[in-house]
């Protein structure tokens, strides 16, 4: 490959989630003899990463937004910008309506989701991230009334749309590698504003890639024969580092 680097931002399925749970990493120890000490060594960048011996920075988190993702890959162009031509951005655009919002009285930013709003007590966003879910507790009514009141969801997304058109330009202007998987509705916003859509999508089978995951039975759950987690699981990340190996080889 012609890089050095990959910087990888996005959500979930870009960052093995599923496979940093204590329980299911106990699952595939005693069912298939795997062992799991870092689940991001599964996630289908970091193999790809590995394989190729190149120096690789995974932003993707769980419950991460579309916004969250558009701020953080700015902050790594203008603090990186010596390596920038020897880098490939991998960017996942993860589904739509999600946010993050600065907590003045937990002091840091919070991944908001559906589950964030609707089911604070068992969403497991924050404590994927490494938060006590009596964070979200303490702040929850206040997020409440604030998605209650002062969020119109068609709005947010055409919003948070046209951010991320305005990095795509950003990173063309720049003559920067890139590759998106879209599982937004990008692609979709583009087509419907008569906007070009010529970017440089990886899709799966002409799928967004987390419906490509559940349609081939690729997910965690179908691995573990266990309704347990519709991530990817293991085999699902080594097909999906093939795919997206091919599709680099032959764009770039």
């Amino acid at each position: 490959m012609n890089f050095k680097n990959i910087y990888v931002n996005g959500c979930s399925f870009s960052c093995g989630n599923g496979l940093d749970l204590i329980e299911i990493k106990e699952l595939y120890k005693n069912k298939l003899g795997i062992e799991i000490a870092n689940h991001l060594d599964f996630a289908y960048p970091n193999i790809l990463a590995e394989k190729y011996k190149l120096s690789i920075t995974n932003e993707a988190v769980p419950g991460g937004s579309l916004n969250r993702m558009i701020r953080k890959t700015y902050r790594y162009i203008f603090n990186n910008r010596d390596i920038l031509n020897d880098t490939l951005f991998i960017l996942e655009l993860p589904p739509m309506w999600r946010d993050e919002f600065y907590s003045n009285k937990l002091d840091r930013l919070v991944n908001v989701t559906w589950g964030t709003i609707k089911h604070p007590e068992s969403d497991l966003t924050n404590i994927r991230n490494g938060y006590d879910v009596s964070d979200i507790l303490t702040i929850h009514k206040d997020l409440e009334n604030y998605f209650k009141n002062f969020i119109d969801i068609d709005f947010e997304e055409k919003k948070a749309m046209k951010n991320m058109l305005g990095l795509l330009s950003y990173i063309i202007l720049n003559d920067l590698n890139y590759v998106i998987i879209d599982c937004s509705g990008f692609d979709d916003f583009l087509k419907k504003n008569k906007l070009k859509d010529d970017y440089n999508f990886l899709w799966f089978d002409n799928k967004k890639m987390h419906h490509w995951i559940d349609d081939n039975k690729l997910r965690i759950s179908d691995e573990l024969k266990i309704e347990i987690d519709r991530h990817a699981g293991i085999e699902g990340n080594k097909i999906i580092t093939k795919i997206l190996e091919e599709y680099i080889n032959k764009k770039f």
